[in-house]
């Protein structure tokens, strides 16, 4: 424990040092962040112990108690309980059918900076209701539990920088120690193993967020392993990086470099989520929905999880954060897809259907665009918005739109790696929170495809 606290220390110095002792650009710069840093600080302690507060008020009332490791869903009952590897605890939940045949299992991962179990939940429950021999496992994201201490490598740095949000300058992290067990591909060389513990040798595999980006490891090195990947809200293979320059009225794709800082993190997402800017996280749609839920529904747990959550998250969660933004970039992702892009596996992306829509306020939502300017999807989906930068109706292309049941499917050109990409309506970065129905119909209905 004292090593770490050393240690900690050290980092914390050295990016004080960093960011105000090396030059920005002026003295008043260098006061102004200061300014800056201390009155987010005040704001961002002030909005998580209100969101605190808000969480215990609200509870859980569709949710039965996780203490126990036993809790349900509706109808779907979730077990809960930890495989211990290398002295350490993973957590893993279960849900639907006891054991089930390698084309019945279905493996999940979810993303940050909230609970990344907790954020499928509802996927899963939605999931079992509609299929009884299906069989849910969820691997938490590894090393991402609420207990795990920082270890950090001796030998090892960030080959990475950060930014900082009020003035977008360059934050040298080069000299920032690492944990080397929240580097994406450990996490995924780690799931594998937990899965051979679990005596899972085939299944079909679900990734969120962070958890596609861990599963496209674990899919790319491990083909024989996948019956088929379904990811939703990550980047897929095309990202330009000039447009890491359009940041922050703009974001398109996730704000690594902004996020790989603790306080920044937390700021963005108080930004995002509260105040709606300078994007919306959010859709309108379940926005809306949410505002009318009623205590003892899913939603108004879904509405909790989501408005306050996110912000009631503890400060450890986002130096955790941080260690895997010191150890990932945007760029070095989708580089990384080629060998997962040169395997036979299906693979299904689904997306929020408002993601660059416009919010009430002319705001753009989300920062994955699936259409126009900059297209994320740009070498598999045709284009729904033709050169446009946000969801503009005059020139959208409905032609290229197939409502299928509760959520749509996007064409793909001929030259397409993706097997399907589906859109969930009413929903944008957090659509397995916002609409988990439409997602696990999506998600059902890919994989009955490849009986």
């Amino acid at each position: 424990m004292q090593f770490f606290y050393k240690k900690e220390i050290y980092s914390a110095f050295t990016l004080y040092r960093k960011t105000f002792l090396k030059p920005v650009a002026s003295v008043q710069q260098r006061f102004l962040i200061l300014l800056f840093r201390i009155i987010t600080f005040i704001l961002v302690k002030a909005s998580r112990w209100h969101a605190i507060v808000i969480c215990w008020l609200r509870g859980y009332s569709s949710v039965g108690n996780r203490n126990k490791g036993n809790f349900r869903i509706g109808k779907v009952s979730f077990t809960e309980y930890s495989i211990l590897l290398d002295s350490f605890s993973h957590r893993v939940t279960e849900a639907g059918a006891s054991a089930g045949s390698e084309k019945h299992t279905v493996v999940f991962m979810g993303g940050i900076p909230t609970d990344a179990s907790e954020t499928l939940y509802w996927l899963v429950a939605a999931l079992c209701e509609l299929d009884q021999k299906i069989r849910c496992v969820i691997i938490h994201l590894p090393f991402f539990e609420n207990r795990a201490t920082l270890s950090f490598s001796f030998e090892k740095r960030s080959i990475y920088e950060g930014k900082g949000i009020l003035f977008n300058n360059v934050i040298d992290l080069t000299e920032q120690m690492i944990d080397p067990r929240f580097d994406h591909k450990n996490q995924a060389s780690t799931t594998l193993r937990i899965l051979s513990i679990l005596g899972i040798a085939r299944a079909h595999f679900v990734g969120h967020d962070r958890g596609a980006v861990v599963f496209d490891y674990l899919v790319g090195d491990n083909p024989e392993i996948a019956i088929s990947l379904s990811r939703g809200s990550q980047l897929w293979d095309h990202l330009d990086k000039s447009w890491s320059g359009l940041a922050p009225n703009v974001l398109v794709g996730p704000p690594h470099r902004y996020m790989v800082i603790p306080w920044q993190c937390r700021l963005i997402f108080l930004a995002v989520i509260k105040f709606r800017l300078p994007i919306d996280l959010l859709s309108p749609g379940f926005r809306v929905a949410a505002s009318c839920a009623t205590r003892g529904t899913e939603l108004y747990d879904r509405a909790t999880h989501l408005f306050w959550k996110t912000l009631s998250v503890e400060d450890a969660a986002y130096e955790r954060v941080k260690q895997i933004m010191l150890q990932t970039d945007s760029t070095a992702e989708v580089e990384s897809r080629t060998k997962l892009k040169n395997t036979i596996i299906p693979i299904m992306q689904f997306q929020g259907k408002d993601e660059f829509a416009y919010n009430g306020g002319r705001t753009l939502i989300s920062d994955q665009p699936y259409f126009g300017r900059y297209n994320l999807f740009a070498n598999d989906v045709c284009d729904l918005y033709p050169d446009a930068v946000g969801q503009d109706p005059r020139v959208m292309r409905p032609d290229l739109l197939k409502r299928t049941g509760s959520y749509y499917v996007l064409k793909l050109k001929e030259s397409a790696r993706l097997s399907r990409f589906c859109l969930i309506p009413d929903s944008a970065h957090f659509n397995v929170i916002e609409n988990p129905g439409a997602c696990a119909d999506s998600i059902y209905d890919f994989i009955k495809s490849l009986s």
